[in-house]
C-alpha cells in the first residue's frame, strides 16, 4: 500500500480536534468522504505510531489489526503546524512532485522552510 501525505494530514488534524485526547480512537474515526477504507487508514496509523508523530498501539486477532490512538506527540504536532496551511501544504506537494516524491521528514523541512519564509515575509524582511 502507497503512503498518502494527504491522509497523514487528515488524520493529523482529526487527532487534534478530539475533544478528549485520552481516550482510544480507531481507524473509523478517521473515515470520510475521501477516505473511506478503514484498511488504508489502519495502514496509515500505524505509520504515523512508527514514526512518532502519533501515540498508540496496535493488537493483532485472527489475521486482523487493529490500532488504537490516544494522542498526538509533539513531533506530530510540529508536523501539523508548518503543514496547517492550506496554500503551503499544495506548494509543498508540488515541490515534493517535482522531485519525484519525498520522504515525511523532507516534507516537513519543505514546509518549515516555507513557513519561514513566510514569517520573514511578514516582518518585511
Amino acid at each position: 500500500m502507497k503512503r498518502d501525505l494527504d491522509l497523514v494530514r487528515h488524520i493529523l488534524f482529526k487527532v487534534e480536534e478530539k475533544d478528549d485526547p485520552g481516550q482510544w480512537t480507531t481507524a473509523s474515526y478517521f473515515v470520510n468522504k475521501q477516505w473511506a477504507d478503514e484498511a488504508e487508514i489502519e495502514y496509515h496509523l500505524k505509520l504515523l505510531v512508527e514514526a512518532g508523530y502519533l501515540k498508540g498501539s496496535t493488537r493483532s486477532a485472527d489475521n486482523v489489526s487493529t490500532t488504537t490512538i490516544t494522542r498526538m506527540t509533539w513531533e506530530g504536532c510540529e508536523f501539523l503546524d508548518t503543514a496547517r496551511d492550506d496554500k503551503r501544504w499544495k506548494g509543498a506537494k508540488e515541490i515534493a512532485s517535482n522531485a519525484g516524491g519525498v520522504a515525511i521528514d523532507a516534507m516537513k523541512t519543505i514546509l518549515s522552510t516555507m513557513a519561514a519564509q513566510a514569517v520573514k515575509s511578514a516582518m518585511g524582511q
